[in-house]
């Protein structure tokens, strides 16, 4: 239960992240799709945002607690798919940026599709989130294997990331600012930390088997609380699908 609220979170999370990115820049002219969806200017107003919030909060707990839990499951996603087109009709020209938030859905039709194999309810719904981990697994080793094929094995040295980090600390006050110019102005130690960073993406594949995930997911946070702490990119809804899949996967390890 609680892996599943953990990876539940995630759900809204998206959707905060994309409704924000949509009230910071606003709406652009519809292209594409957008241009026959009526009234899209009224869909992505404040109150409009409000109310699909609202909405996916209760198809959350829907698909948590296990009420009509495949209904809820593809409602939920079709909303977070509707606001991502919402928030593409923003971004024509930044198709790099804000894609953190699409892992949850991903996620999401991933368990959707396991779940409407054949088996029993529990076995279609381990099916669903060994899918889903296995989705996980593609994003990480595709994030590794992306650094890897743009500047080889040696990534962490030629990246930049020491100038990011150095970059970060001007922006930041306190023993944050001390720590980030530290680490930004020894290439040697930013190198030793990309390092390992890419080393963990690279070992995604592990998050497939049931018995690593728990030990991938750890890994994997720890990352991420370095990537925040030392360049400002708090990936919440990361954490808490690693570890509600992690949690999930280890629960039916035990349960008799």
């Amino acid at each position: 239960m609680i892996g599943r609220v953990l990876w539940g979170l995630a759900i809204p999370l998206a959707l905060i992240s994309m409704h924000s990115w949509i009230a910071e820049r606003g709406m652009n002219y519809p292209w594409g799709p957008s241009a026959w969806i009526p009234g899209l200017t009224a869909l992505g107003s404040p109150s409009a945002r409000y109310a699909a919030m609202a909405m996916i909060c209760a198809l959350t707990v829907a698909w948590v607690k296990g009420y009509r839990r495949q209904l809820a499951a593809i409602a939920a996603f079709a909303l977070l798919l509707f606001y991502a087109h919402l928030k593409s009709t923003t971004a024509a020209h930044q198709t790099n940026e804000g894609r953190s938030d699409m892992l949850a859905g991903a996620t999401l039709l991933a368990w959707i599709v396991g779940s409407f194999q054949s088996g029993t309810d529990e076995e279609r719904d381990q099916l669903g989130i060994d899918m889903a981990a296995g989705v996980v697994a593609a994003a990480y080793l595709w994030a590794g294997v992306m650094k890897v094929w743009a500047l080889g094995p040696l990534w962490a040295m030629h990246s930049g990331l020491d100038l990011l980090i150095v970059e970060r600390g001007v922006g930041a006050s306190g023993p944050l600012a001390s720590l980030r110019m530290t680490v930004g102005t020894t290439p040697v130690l930013g190198g030793i930390l990309g390092s390992i960073a890419l080393l963990i993406e690279l070992a995604g594949p592990l998050f497939m088997i049931r018995r690593y995930r728990l030990r991938f997911a750890a890994a994997a946070i720890c990352m991420h609380v370095g990537i925040g702490v030392l360049m400002g990119y708090y990936y919440i809804s990361f954490w808490v699908i690693l570890l509600g899949i992690a949690i999930l996967s280890n629960e039916a390890e035990v349960a008799p």
